[in-house]
């Protein structure tokens, strides 16, 4: 389905549906599939021309995934979508704050959330506020530090082994 996709963001708006329900894999779906489909291609078509290609880019490597990695990917989704509004935009937050930082920045946040993970929670308090523990931190890196304390119970079950905050 991801190379009808493709083909189909190449044709104009108005030209899509005409062209999926010409294409014969999609006239030899069962009929819930095709109108789940039409669905998709209605809500596809909605999109601006930009994020249509980053979808079509999602559902490429999405393909190129193992079975394993969708399933875990699918649970990912399903305990995002738990979370509240709040959690799920400062998750959102650190998720991205992480993947600006260059290596040797994940790096020394890395190595402060493990010793805070392992400290007990009087220690941590008392870390949290140490300028010699947080000195070499820019503010904004103790800002995603101390998000990621707060939300590690939940984002550690997310977790994505480069790409993620150290949970």
């Amino acid at each position: 389905m991801v190379r009808l996709f493709e083909r189909l963001q190449q044709l104009p708006p108005e030209q899509r549906m005409r062209a999926l329900e010409t294409d014969d894999r999609f006239r030899r779906l069962p009929p819930e599939q095709q109108e789940r489909l039409r669905e998709r291609l209605h809500w596809f078509n909605s999109l601006p021309p930009e994020q249509q290609r980053l979808m079509v880019e999602r559902m490429e490597r999405l393909e190129e995934m193992t079975p394993e990695q969708r399933q875990q990917l699918r649970r990912r989704a399903r305990m995002f979508a738990e979370l509240t509004p709040e959690q799920r935009e400062e998750a959102r937050r650190i998720f991205y704050g992480w993947r600006q930082l260059p290596p040797d920045r994940r790096a020394l946040i890395r190595e402060r959330a493990q010793r805070l993970r392992t400290a007990p929670p009087e220690e941590r308090r008392r870390l949290l506020q140490d300028p010699e523990f947080l000195g070499a931190l820019t503010e904004e890196e103790r800002d995603l530090l101390r998000g990621v304390i707060r939300l590690a119970p939940l984002l550690r079950q997310m977790q994505e082994p480069a790409e993620t905050p150290p949970l």
